[in-house]
């Protein structure tokens, strides 16, 4: 799908505005980068534009820079809490 990527750095009000093309749409959320050894970016804001409106992108994407350890940190204590929440409903004390 055609995507305008909006891209932005922490504290910035400045946007990037490039076009992409993406297999999938990322949802709010999630972390997107645009090659595989550059910056990483946290989706903020996904819209969906209609057939009807005379652009050739079918989303707009907005996304600020994140350090990729922070990520990588967070999702690693998040797996620990959900594996540790399935075990206690299994053997409840």
């Amino acid at each position: 799908m055609r995507v305008f990527l909006h891209t932005r750095s922490p504290g910035q009000t400045n946007w990037d505005n490039t076009p992409e093309t993406f297999k999938q749409i990322p949802r709010v959320g999630d972390y997107i980068a645009r090659t595989s050894d550059s910056s990483w970016y946290l989706v903020e804001l996904v819209v969906w534009l209609p057939e009807s409106a005379k652009t050739k992108y079918q989303v707009e994407i907005n996304a600020v820079q994140i350090d990729h350890k922070d990520a990588m940190r967070l999702a690693r204590r998040t797996s620990d809490a959900t594996v540790e929440a399935a075990y206690r409903t299994q053997h409840p004390d």
